[in-house]
């Protein structure tokens, strides 16, 4: 949430791409039309009860934002997916990560033909229930998948109820299940890891490190094939 704005803004367009009429004859394509925009207020609850119920900067815990981190269509209805990312203040601050589903309704030539609610919010947890923060200083020394610092850039729905969350400190690469819970961590390959962490990211530029990811570079993309085996990670 490195941008003050904690509003989601979701555009929705229609394209359609008419069949060929011959093997080596393109259609033509439609335009692509905005049909509107729909808005979540920048002062809204996302309805978690969490502690402490102000962050150390002066936000409020439950602010609901950061949504343009990581969205997706679960494939269900009308129920996206999101993962709002570390928080206010540049990870100086004990923001507790989340998960929210939404749900994005589209009639278009309505008078508000984009609405956007949130249905759901969870809290995401490893395996033991430990809770994931955006505090930058929650790291594991080893730089592995025991840290509780978890920065969300990118969040994909699996085969099977559950949803894959790119992090851009470690980078890691997790898989939760429908209620938040971690259900395992992905090897990410070493060459992208970085041998010593640091809660003050210019000190793992070099010469704190000399390979992996540089600090806010991490994994902030991520996308899934359509039959749900393969995942891509964008560094």
């Amino acid at each position: 949430m490195r941008k003050p704005t904690a509003w989601l803004l979701v555009a929705v367009a229609v394209s359609v791409l008419a069949g060929a009429s011959a093997a080596v004859t393109a259609s033509p394509v439609d335009p692509i039309v905005l049909i509107g925009t729909g808005t979540v207020p920048a002062n809204a609850s996302d309805g978690l009860k969490l502690t402490p119920p102000i962050l150390g900067d002066g936000t409020p815990h439950d602010r609901a934002g950061g949504f343009g981190s990581a969205l997706a269509w679960t494939g269900f209805g009308q129920t996206y997916i999101a993962t709002p990312d570390r928080g206010p203040a540049n990870g100086t601050v004990g923001y507790l990560d989340r998960f929210y589903f939404l749900k994005v309704s589209v009639a278009p030539g309505a008078a508000d033909p984009v609405t956007v609610s949130i249905q759901s919010a969870g809290l995401l947890r490893n395996q033991t229930g430990g809770t994931f923060t955006g505090l930058s200083s929650a790291f594991d020394t080893n730089n592995s998948p025991a840290s509780l610092r978890l920065d969300p850039e990118g969040v994909r729905p699996g085969r099977n109820g559950t949803f894959f969350v790119s992090d851009e400190y470690g980078p890691f690469l997790y898989e939760f299940d429908a209620a938040g819970r971690r259900v395992r961590a992905l090897a990410v390959p070493s060459k992208f890891l970085i041998a010593n962490p640091n809660a003050n990211g210019d000190l793992e530029l070099p010469p704190g490190n000399t390979s992996g990811r540089q600090p806010n570079r991490g994994m902030e993309g991520l996308a899934i094939t359509p039959d749900g085996t393969k995942l891509y990670g964008a560094m």
